[in-house]
């Protein structure tokens, strides 16, 4: 199984195992939890201040933890590269999803970006991430992240959705599809940031108001 996980990860199998770092979590606020089916998220801010961290629990094949292939039934912090202030939260069975802020941990312009590990399957290849991957970027800070069985949701802070994956049902809500090809999560960590793409923008309906029929008033003449 291992060598299975390290082939579908794109990435060698000689890499030492992680340590996973145990934080006291009375130390920190929970804002915020996510659930995949064998698997759990956790949403952290540091009371004394600081960015805001992922912590994850559960079966080692969600947790993003590369070259761990232990189970953890304690939260252990889940490292972002790059470093960022977590601002959203998503799981589904197998597969986690976060956005980060790289806003004060780099001279240059801010990024905020979306991270997918686990068995993806959200038109992401390759179809399983070892560890977080930077795989979409969004012109603003993102505050709600969603993940369906093959798809996923992002609401940033200006109000606009962003979907991407499979939206053969109409899942997308008229967004471009946006597909990474073949790309490995090495080639998407080295890439620069700028250059990752931007998921399609969903076409939300216009206000109800605008929506119903005009009718004509009788005339008072």
């Amino acid at each position: 199984a291992e060598s299975q996980r390290s082939r579908q990860s794109g990435r060698s199998s000689s890499k030492p195992k992680v340590q996973p770092i145990r934080t006291d979590l009375s130390e920190c606020a929970i804002i915020a939890a996510a659930c995949g089916s064998v698997h759990t998220l956790l949403l952290a801010r540091p009371l004394k201040g600081g960015e805001q961290q992922v912590f994850i629990c559960g079966a080692w094949e969600a947790l993003g933890l590369e070259g761990c292939y232990q189970d953890q039934s304690e939260a252990v912090d889940l490292a972002l590269e790059p470093a960022g202030d977590v601002t959203a939260i998503a799981a589904r069975a197998g597969a986690s999803c976060c956005a980060s802020s790289t806003a004060g941990f780099s001279a240059d312009a801010a990024e905020h970006l979306l991270f997918f590990w686990g068995e993806v399957e959200c038109s992401v290849c390759p179809n399983f991430f070892a560890a977080p991957a930077p795989c979409f970027r969004i012109p603003e800070a993102v505050k709600a992240v969603s993940l369906g069985g093959c798809f996923g949701l992002a609401l940033d802070t200006a109000g606009v959705v962003y979907a991407w994956g499979d939206g053969t049902y109409g899942e997308l809500g008229g967004a471009d599809p946006v597909d990474l090809g073949t790309a490995d999560p090495e080639s998407l960590a080295a890439g620069k940031l700028s250059e990752l793409p931007t998921p399609g923008r969903v076409i939300l309906p216009k206000q109800v108001e605008s929506l119903q029929p005009t009718r004509n008033e009788p005339s008072t003449a």
